[in-house]
C-alpha cells in the first residue's frame, strides 16, 4: 500500500525542466552569445594595435554596452523564468500542465532547476567574456604570468585560495538568484488569491515578503558580527584593509547567508505550491 503512494518524482521533474528549459534556451543562448561576441569586439576596440585609431566615442559605447549586457542579460534570464512561471503555471498553459501527472512542487522545483543550468551558464559566459577581453590586450604567455601572479597575491593578501573562494561566491550569487526567482514565483501566486485587484494584492505581498527579509538578512548579519565583538560599519571597513580575522568571519557569514536564502527558498516554494494546490483563482 505503501508503495503505491510514494512515487519517485525526478523523472517527472526532469520533464518539467527539459520542457522549459527547452522553451527558454531559445532566448537565453543568443543573448549569452552576444555578451561573449561584444566581448571580443570591446578587447579587439581597447587593444593596443587600434588604440590610436578607434574612437573614443566608439570604444566608451562598446565598454558601456558590454558592461550593461552583463546586468541585461541576468535581467533577461530572470524575466523568461518569471513569464515561463505566469505563463505555465498562472495564464494560458495552467489547465494543460495542471492535467499532467505532475505535482506542484515538481513544476516549482523543475523551473527552479532549469534557471539554476541558466544562471551557471551565465557566469560561465561572463567568465568566458572577461577572458576574451583580456586576451585581445594581452599574449597567452603573459596572460598565464598575470593569471599566475594574481592567484598568488589574493592567497597572500586574504590567506584563502581564489579555487575555494571563488565556488562560495558562485554559490552564494546562485543562491540569491534563486531567491529572487522563488520571490517572484510567491508574489503572482500571492496576487491570484484575489478575483479582483490583483496587481495592488502583488505589490503589497512584494512589500511585504521584501521588508521581512530584509529584517531578517539584518539580523542574521548583525548577529553574525556582534557575536565577533564589532559592529557591521566597522566590519565593512575593517574587511576592505584585508584583516584575516575579517576575512573568516566574512566566510561564516556567507555561509549563514547562503544557508537563510536556502531556507527561504523552501519556505517560498511550500507557500506557493500551496497556493497553486487549493487557494488558486485562474481566470
Amino acid at each position: 500500500m505503501l508503495n503505491n503512494k510514494i512515487r519517485n518524482p525526478f523523472p517527472m521533474i526532469g520533464k518539467v525542466f527539459k520542457y522549459e528549459f527547452k522553451s527558454g534556451t531559445r532566448i537565453i543562448l543568443p543573448l549569452y552569445g552576444a555578451m561573449i561576441i561584444l566581448a571580443l569586439i570591446c578587447g579587439i576596440s581597447f587593444s593596443d594595435a587600434l588604440y590610436e585609431l578607434s574612437n573614443t566615442t566608439f570604444k566608451a559605447t562598446v565598454g558601456s554596452i558590454f558592461g550593461c549586457t552583463f546586468f541585461a542579460a541576468f535581467l533577461i534570464t530572470l524575466v523568461v523564468i518569471e513569464k515561463r512561471f505566469k505563463k505555465g503555471m498562472l495564464e494560458e498553459e495552467a489547465y494543460l500542465n495542471f492535467s499532467l501527472p505532475v505535482t506542484m512542487t515538481e513544476h516549482i522545483i523543475g523551473r527552479l532547476l532549469t534557471f539554476s543550468v541558466w544562471f551557471l551558464m551565465y557566469v560561465a559566459a561572463s567568465f568566458v567574456s572577461c577572458i576574451m577581453f583580456m586576451l585581445c590586450n594581452i599574449e597567452w604567455k603573459d596572460f598565464a604570468s598575470e593569471l599566475s601572479d594574481f592567484l598568488r597575491r589574493f592567497y597572500e593578501e586574504f590567506g584563502i585560495k581564489f579555487a575555494s573562494f571563488f565556488p562560495l561566491i558562485v554559490l552564494y550569487g546562485l543562491s540569491l538568484a534563486l531567491l529572487v526567482v522563488m520571490y517572484i514565483m510567491a508574489v503572482n501566486a500571492i496576487s491570484h488569491l484575489a478575483k479582483k485587484n490583483r496587481t495592488l494584492v502583488a505589490s503589497a505581498a512584494a512589500i511585504i515578503l521584501m521588508i521581512a527579509y530584509i529584517n531578517i538578512f539584518k539580523v542574521t548579519i548583525n548577529s553574525t558580527v556582534f557575536a565577533h565583538g564589532g559592529n557591521f560599519g566597522v566590519f565593512v571597513t575593517d574587511t576592505v584593509t584585508v584583516h584575516a580575522d575579517n576575512v573568516k568571519l566574512l566566510f561564516k557569514l556567507t555561509w549563514k547567508m547562503i544557508s537563510l536564502n536556502f531556507a527561504a527558498i523552501v519556505i517560498n516554494v511550500i507557500a506557493t505550491q500551496a497556493i497553486l494546490k487549493y487557494r488558486l483563482n485562474l481566470e
